[in-house]
């Protein structure tokens, strides 16, 4: 029997991945009505996405899910970069010098992460609606109504929510998107690659991330936290092939012996294999009136440097504060302009900084490859660069200097004192100097460390400022 349900909501989610429920949990911790839903059965089964950088780990420390999801995953702290039996760089992930929280590369299937923000939206009292389905959205004025059909093979039931705002969290195929018109601009790379999460039974270190260079493209194995457990990802672009197989172990074994000379080790216990071409894409706009879109939805790119699923839980985190205030009647509605204006160029660095790798990676120009080999890794074996290279992986260079949000004052050099004066609050030289090398406006606040008053015990900014409602690290 068809029935039609109206219902009213402050914010509709559409996509429980992890954007949606970052999205979700950090609406809720401030109080507000919000509904999610998706159009799965059931959560991810899968791998999928499985770096967690730094930055979103001092995200998740602030949601309050950070250890929980260390225990479960696996401290990567280096990649080696192979040629055959030859190692052509040791890039070291495990940056202590940077002194960060956090100083690795986090391997955690995207189904544990999924499966921590699932605990934590319900103990904020939230659910993920599944088996529901956008089909339609229509903006009046300050409200959007959505048209949603439940997919529940026992009901034929369409809804109509009402909502403030609405959120498009839905991936790359975003429905949302798609019915606001929006522009998804960029290109599909020319490369197929395989994939799958296997078992290997070799003594590699399972710490770090192995790559072989190949002329017909790369042989990446990346660890995952079950022990002999692998993900491995292999770039197809033997341009005499007809078509690319399908990916099997057989496949897959007979590829490590061309790629890595490797005759040794068997591929074994296959948990998930797939076949997929990537893209480079990025939306027109962030937001149309009342509808954002986040995630997948807005930008999607090369999985090198393992940025997406990081990106994503970023543009959450960064929304639903100011739309939190926004709601509650503490903040403009200009506050929202300062999203995309903030985010939308953290995309555009994304997708540059990941397509000349990939590009590199997947070349069969001998020049190019001669640079790569010869040039390139060379530099990056320099300990002055590294510390920069693992500073962009790790996405704690992104700051938001030229946000409207971001104001500096700091007064006139007339207004400076040659010497230091202790009964002068004027700054000296040697002050001016300290503040320039320091954070900018705009910039990731360090974990810096105190002590609390009157105990004297040690503390942390980070530690201090946990389910804050406002961020520390945006």
């Amino acid at each position: 029997m068809n029935q039609s349900l109206r219902n009213k909501t402050d914010v509709l989610i559409i996509g429980a991945g992890p954007t949606g429920l970052t999205m979700a949990c950090e609406l809720l911790r401030r109080g507000l009505n919000c509904r999610l839903i998706d159009k799965a059965e059931e959560p991810s089964q899968t791998s999928k996405a499985l770096g967690v950088h730094s930055r979103t780990l001092e995200v998740f420390e602030d949601m309050g899910i950070s250890k929980q999801l260390i225990d479960r995953g696996l401290q990567v702290k280096g990649i080696n970069v192979h040629a055959e039996s030859k190692n052509l760089l040791h890039l070291h992930l495990s940056f202590q010098t940077l002194h960060v929280p956090y100083p690795y590369v986090l391997s955690v299937p995207q189904s544990e992460t999924e499966r921590q923000l699932i605990l934590l939206l319900q103990s904020l009292g939230g659910e993920v609606e599944r088996s529901k389905e956008l089909i339609d959205l229509q903006q009046n004025g300050t409200r959007v109504t959505a048209l949603v059909r439940d997919n529940d093979e026992n009901t034929n039931i369409t809804e109509e929510i009402s909502t403030n705002w609405l959120i498009g969290c839905d991936g790359a195929r975003s429905q949302v998107r798609k019915t606001l018109n929006l522009q998804f601009e960029g290109s599909t790379y020319e490369e197929e690659f395989l994939l799958a999460d296997v078992d290997l039974d070799w003594n590699k270190s399972h710490d770090e991330i192995h790559v072989w260079f190949h002329e017909y493209g790369p042989w990446v194995v990346i660890p995952l936290p079950q022990l002999n457990q692998w993900r491995l990802i292999v770039a197809f672009t033997d341009k005499a092939a007809e078509a690319v197989p399908e990916a099997s172990t057989e496949l897959l074994q007979q590829l490590m012996r061309e790629r890595t000379g490797d005759t040794t080790t068997t591929i074994s216990n296959p948990v998930w294999m797939s076949n997929f071409r990537i893209h480079r894409r990025l939306v027109n706009r962030y937001r149309q009136g009342c509808v954002f879109l986040a995630g997948d939805a807005a930008h999607i790119h090369s999985p090198v440097g393992a940025q997406g699923m990081n990106t994503g839980i970023q543009d959450a985190y960064n929304l639903a504060w100011k739309l939190a205030l926004v709601i509650n009647n503490e903040a403009s509605t200009s506050l929202l302009d300062t999203y995309e204006a903030e985010r939308r160029p953290v995309a555009k660095s994304v997708l540059a900084a990941t397509d000349v790798p990939t590009r590199l990676l997947t070349t069969q120009n001998p020049a190019l490859r001669f640079v790569r080999d010869r040039l390139l890794l060379q530099l990056l074996s320099l300990e002055l660069i590294q510390p920069l290279v693992v500073k962009k992986i790790a996405e704690l260079d992104i700051h938001y200097r030229n946000s409207s949000l971001s104001q500096e004052y700091q007064g006139s050099l007339l207004d400076t004192n040659l010497l230091p004066d202790k009964e002068s609050e004027t700054p000296t030289l040697k002050d001016r100097f300290n503040f320039q090398t320091g954070p900018r406006a705009g910039d990731r606040a360090p974990q810096g460390f105190c002590q609390r008053y009157p105990s004297r015990s040690q503390t942390s900014l980070f530690e201090q400022f946990q389910n804050w409602v406002y961020p520390i690290a945006v």
